[in-house]
Parts: C-alpha cells; structure tokens; sequence
C-alpha cells in the first residue's frame, strides 16, 4: 500500500488535473523529491484539490465593474421606459385638458353670442323709440305751421279790409270773424294735439327707461357670466395646459440629462473594464495572447453574454480541450493551454452576427467570470464582441430595416424601369419604321442618284440608334459626391457660400447634417415635426421623432433618392409654409418637407443632393 502511493505522488502531472496553477506544480514536485510517506503524499494531494484556485484582484474588479455595468444598463432602459410612459401621461393630460378647454370656449362663444343679441336689442329698442318721436314731433311741426299759416293769412285779410271802401268793409268784417274764429279752434286744436304729444314723449320716456334699465340688467349679468365664469376658467384651462408642458418639458429634461450622466458612466466603466481586460491578457506573460474589446451594447447584453459562454463551452467540449474539474482564472487557463496543449485548429474569432445566431436558450449556464470576460479562443485569444448600434441601445424593441430587403427592391425597381425605358424605346422605333415606310410607299420612285443619297442616310441612321441604344443599355454608375470617402460636407457646403455657421436650425459636420424639419406624412396627409440626420457613413437619411434619436420613424437611403427641388408648383397639400417647402423624390414616393428658415432650405437641399447624381447637372 505505501509502494503503491508512493509510485502515484513521484508523477504527480499524470494523476492532477491538468489546469493546475504553477505553484499547485512545484509544490507537487517538492513532494516527489521529499522523502515523506504514502499517507502525507496522500493529504497533500487532497489538499491540492480541495483548496480553491488563487483569483486575480483584476478578475475580481473586472467581475464587479461588469455587474455595475450591468445595473447601469437596466437602468438606462428604466429610465427610457419612464421618459416615455411621461410622455403619453402628459399627452394624455394634455388632451384631456384640451377637450376641457375646447368645451369652455365654446360656452364662451354662445355666452358672448347671447351678450351680443341682448346689446342688439337695446340698440333696436332706442332706434324705435327714436323713430315714434320723430314722427311725433313732424306731425306736430305740420299741426304747428299750418296754424301759423292761417294767422297770417287772417292779419293779411285784416289790412285789405282797412284799404277797401266802406261800402264793402261790412261785409269783409263779417267774413274777418268768420276766419278768426275758425283760426281760434284751429289753435285750440293744435294746443290739445301738442299737449297729447307731451304726454305721449312722457309715457314713452318712461317705457324706454324701463326697457333700457332691463336691458342694461341683463346685459350687466351676462357680461359678468361671460368675463368672470367663463373667461376665468378658460383661462385657468390655458394656464393647465402651460403647466403641464412645463412640467413635461422639466421631467423630459431631467430624464435626458440623468440618461447622458448614465452614458457617461457607461462609458467610463467600459473603458476602465476594456483596461482590466487588457491588464489581463499582458498577465499571460509570452503567450500569443490578445483582447479585443468593442463597446458592450446597451440593447441585449445578457443574451449576448449567454452566447459567448455556450461558444466557449462548446469549444471546451471539444475532443481535445477537456473540460477541468474546477473553475479556474483565466490567468491560469492560459497556462495550461500554453503548457500541456496543443491547439486545435478552429476560427481565431467569432464574429456578432455568428454570436447573436446562438441559441442561448440551449445553452448551459455559464460562470460569472466567462460571462464578463468573453470567451477564449483555441488560439490563446480572449474576444468580447457585443457591439450594437446606440439607436438599438436607447429603442429597446425597434429594429431597423432589413438592408438586404431593400436593396433588393431597389434592384427590382430599377430592372423594371429600364424594361419600360427599352419598351418605349422600342415603341419609339417602331413608329419611327411605320411613318418611313408610309414615306416610301407614299412618294414616287426616286433615282439611282437619289437611292444612294438615301442608303448613305439610312446608314447613318442606324448608325446613330445603334450608339444611343448602346449609351442607354450601359447608363453611367452611380457616383454622389457623398460617396468619395474625402469628401467634406461642411467645406462643400461653405464653398456654395452658405452660411452655416449663422444657420442656427441646421448643425453641419464632416460627414452629418442634422436638424428640424416639418414632414408630410405618407398615408394621412398630416404635418409633423421631426428630426432629420443626413448620414454620409451610413448612405442614409433618417428622421426621428425627437432630438434624443431614440425612436427612429423612417429610412431614406441614398440608393433610393432621385432628385430634389423646391415645390414651385404648390403641391403640397396644406403646407404650414408653402415658400419653405422642398421635395425629395425616391423610386416610390415623394417626400414634402418644410425648412425652418430660407437659408435652412437651401442648406438642406444642396446636402441631400450630395447623395444622388444630380450634381453633375450644375
């Protein structure tokens, strides 16, 4: 029995595990030089297996900083996810609000109507009562002049009696009296009927001063009604309303601005972690060792995680990797391999697409450690491939596009319009051989001279519709401006003589072109206002529905863009500005969109037509 350990503990490499640490191997080979019996050798193999693998510090930090980073990605998408749930409770309140308000204002209108009709009648009532005393006072005004008439008629009498002989001045006395007493009750008459008409101003003075008093009561009441309950409340509305954008626009604020502190100290993580990644790899001393590390993503980190560690462990499962006893520190897992391995012949690296097609749901757990650290490659490399764009990371659930779909269907489309371009070509042609052949059928028979003047010409024909169809089957290649990597924007822009650094609405770098535009909605003809990134990287023009570009609302590739031109012919159906309105045509649909200012216009229009070919035009 102690023959046969001591034969064990003189090999201890062929018994052990074979991603032992280097102080695990010279502590087994001082026992097999140490003249100790079969029953400590014994002990002291178990104590090697049992005691725990020695973790680097850097191993422990990076674990921990890939936690934090881990909290800090959940709770950027938290607060994602309150930043829009505010934005549809504001909404919400808002509109309720708005319908409130709605209501009141119309209250207001029949309230002001009701106010105006009462005022209207007043004025009817006044126009009456002054039309009944002016007829009044004409009637009496006759009454008045016809009385003065008589008096002068009866004193003109008296003094042509005076003048007469005496003989007729009896008679012409007789005749004077008759006339004076019917002028007495004429006078009579007319003292009764301007009497009645006093009181008749009277009677109707009073009733205008009663009327004019109720009206001016009720219009008192209403006007009150109208400017303190109506007026008053729809003006408290408005201000709601202002409150709540107010307080809409404080919380969408500070959202933003806790995000962009969470980013940032994303970001400060990911470089300190890409540090200690790096500080662990120089640790495996001369082995061909490398770390690769690309920003972790905000959208999906842990599926890609599971799927870096099921990568490894299958790598590990292979028939010559044989998986070890315990967990080890990659410090000590890149010994091993170095030492006692060969390596086998597998890719030196896996790409994300080839990760995110992994199916981690099939997967083993993996250990916290593979999970922060990647995985390792059968050539000693560590990778760690999470890339995904930041649209991705801040629109959790929105993806973009499917890139191959469209490109396809441009092919499609530009396949289907050079068949309809050669199928008018060729009807073009076809007439072209009728109305010749009618000619000739038409026209007497020409001369040799005249035949041959006529071949040399039809020659020359078909010379000329051979180079133009050949000029048509072979168009010239795309090539935008925007295209050639050295191309500057800013300075294209600047040389045009635009102004783009007054242009306050428009923001302009090397390759980038960002700002507000109004757009016309595709199937419901409504204006809205969104954010435009022209971006000569990603040959695309994108528009968001705000300034944060978190939820991405459409794709404008440059392969699709045609042409764009002001809309001089006012196309645009209820543009909020018809003399700031642009058009972009694309293969499939024509976009309206409406400039802040002239010169952001004009800014926009000569960037968009960067990416097409109508530059060689001008």
């Amino acid at each position: 029995m102690p023959q046969h350990n001591m034969n064990t503990s003189g090999n201890p490499l062929q018994i052990g595990s074979p991603l032992v640490m280097p102080t695990q191997v010279a502590r087994s080979s001082g026992s097999a030089s140490s003249p100790s019996s079969g029953e400590e050798t014994d002990s002291e193999t178990e104590n090697s297996r049992e005691d725990p693998a020695p973790v680097h510090p850097a191993e422990v930090e990076h674990t921990q900083d890939a936690a934090l980073v881990s909290r800090l990605q959940r709770r950027i998408k938290d607060m994602d996810q309150q930043r829009e749930e505010l934005k549809l409770e504001m909404q919400m309140e808002r509109a309720l609000l708005e319908g409130e308000l709605q209501t009141e204002q119309e209250e207001l209108t029949k309230e002001t109507q009701r106010l105006d009709t009462l005022q209207e009648a007043l004025r009817q009532q006044e126009m009456r009562f002054h039309s009944e005393r002016q007829q009044e006072k004409m009637r009496l005004q006759a009454e008045r002049q016809r009385v003065d008439e008589l008096r002068q008629r009866q004193e003109e009498f008296q003094r042509q009696v005076e003048t007469q002989p005496e003989s007729l001045r009896e008679q012409l006395r007789q005749r004077l009296q008759e006339e004076r007493e019917a002028l007495d009750g004429e006078v009579r008459a007319f003292e009764d009927l301007e009497f009645h008409f006093l009181e008749r101003e009277s009677v109707l003075e009073e009733e205008r001063e009663s009327a004019h008093r109720k009206a001016l009561q009720d219009i008192s009441q209403q006007q009150h009604r109208v400017n303190s309950i109506k007026q008053e409340r729809v003006i408290q509305l408005r201000d709601q309303v202002r409150q709540v954008q107010k307080q809409s626009d404080k919380e969408l604020q500070r959202l933003s601005q806790g995000r962009k502190d969470l980013l940032k100290c994303l970001h400060m993580h990911l470089l300190k972690d890409k540090k200690q990644l790096s500080d662990l790899g120089h640790l495996a001393g001369s082995a061909p060792c490398m770390l690769s590390l690309s920003p972790l993503s905000i959208h999906r980190p842990g599926q890609d995680m599971n799927a870096m560690s099921s990568l490894q462990k299958r790598r590990s499962s292979d028939k010559n990797c044989k998986p070890p006893d315990r967990p080890v520190s990659v410090h000590g897992r890149l010994l091993t391999t170095m030492d006692s391995y060969p390596q086998p012949t597998c890719p030196p690296e896996v790409t994300v697409s080839e990760l995110h097609s992994t199916d981690t749901s099939k997967s083993p757990p993996s250990s916290p450690l593979s999970q922060a650290n990647g995985f390792l490659s059968c050539n000693g490399s560590i990778t760690l491939n999470n890339s995904v764009t930041t649209s991705q990371a801040s629109s959790p659930g929105q993806g973009l596009p499917n890139i191959e779909e469209i490109e396809r269907k441009l092919r499609e489309a530009k396949a289907e319009r050079e068949r309809l371009l050669r199928v008018r070509e060729e009807a073009k042609k076809r007439a072209e051989e009728e109305a010749r052949q009618k000619e000739l059928e038409s026209s007497p028979p020409p001369s040799p001279e005249s035949e041959l003047s006529s071949l040399g010409s039809s020659v020359e024909e078909t010379e000329t519709a051979r180079l133009f169809s050949r000029c048509q089957a072979s168009p010239p290649p795309f090539r935008s401006l925007i295209s050639c990597e050295a191309f500057d924007l800013r300075g294209h822009l600047e040389a045009l003589g635009h102004g783009v650094e007054t242009c306050q609405p428009v923001a302009v770098t090397h390759r980038k072109c960002k700002g507000f535009l109004t757009k016309m909605g595709g199937k419901i003809k409504t204006w809205k206002k969104r954010w435009f990134v022209f971006d000569g990287e990603k040959k695309r023009l994108a528009y968001f529905a705000d300034k944060e570009e978190t939820k991405l609302k459409g794709v404008i590739y440059f392969q699709a863009i045609e042409e764009v031109y002001y809309d001089h012919l006012r196309s645009a159906s209820k543009s909020p500005h018809p003399k700031l309105t642009f058009c972009v045509k694309t293969y499939d649909r024509l976009f309206f969109m409406v400039a802040p200012t002239a010169e952001a216009m004009r800014i926009w229009m000569d960037v968009i037509v960067t990416a097409t070919d109508e530059h060689g035009r001008y």
